[in-house]
């Protein structure tokens, strides 16, 4: 080892002792403490053939609870696992304070894989409860939508749409005994945002009432399909 090598290794292990004694006189876990704690985790998780390449702080938040203080840790590190390469991880380690200092309470991460495969789960749960809320939705206007033609004696035209729910239209043909006050106090959205569609006389009934689902255009599978009154 070369003096010039020599020299950089003790800057970088200097480096490293002045962090952690900083971080111990601001009251906050090392980031080496860090990086030890998710060491272990990684061993337990994914065996001692698994190396952890890098670890970074990313973020850090102090706080109090019930008296008792504590730190999050946020990181961002690369494992190396000889059966999926070099993978990035990203999460939060939990610190609690005791008499004898800073102890990992958790360590959380994630994989980028993990991650995609967390959002696509959650983004099925919200299409899912969003394709509920539109069959309600539809059954509610239909259930409105009968009103009307019983009072009426006709149901709105597809030009007077489901606003004719709300206040009376002006244009033919016209109701005859409308409801005091309308039917409907507003004719919302379907849970993507977009107008219900509405078309009287239907196609598959009376009326064709229906939301495009996710993603706004006819047609489509699973959560982009349409959901209509033909199919509650």
């Amino acid at each position: 080892m070369t003096s010039s090598e020599r020299s950089k290794r003790w800057r970088g292990l200097l480096v490293g002792i002045l962090a952690t004694a900083l971080s111990a006189c601001d009251g906050r876990p090392a980031v080496a403490d860090g990086d030890a704690a998710f060491q272990q985790q990684v061993r337990t998780d994914w065996g001692d053939a698994a190396k952890v390449r890098s670890f970074e702080k990313t973020d850090g938040l102090a706080y109090e609870k019930n008296g008792v203080k504590a730190y999050e840790m946020e990181y961002i590190a690369v494992v190396e696992r000889s059966e999926h390469g070099s993978e990035e991880v990203t999460g939060t380690i939990s610190f609690v304070r005791t008499e004898r200092g800073w102890n990992v309470a958790s360590v959380s991460g994630q994989t980028e894989q993990q991650r995609q495969a967390a959002l696509r789960r959650e983004e099925d749960i919200a299409n899912r409860a969003n394709v509920t809320r539109a069959r309600q939705d539809i059954r509610t206007f239909d259930a409105t939508l009968q009103l009307y033609k019983l009072d009426n004696g006709n149901y709105p035209s597809t030009q007077q749409g489901l606003a004719a729910l709300v206040s009376p239209p002006d244009s033919e043909p016209r109701p005859t005994h409308y409801k005091p006050g309308g039917y409907m106090k507003s004719v919302r959205n379907d849970p993507w945002g977009n107008p219900y569609q509405y078309v009287s006389p239907g196609m598959r009934s009376e009326f064709d009432l229906f939301s495009f689902g996710s993603d706004g255009q006819p047609g489509g599978d699973g959560a982009a399909a349409d959901i209509g009154n033909w199919g509650h």
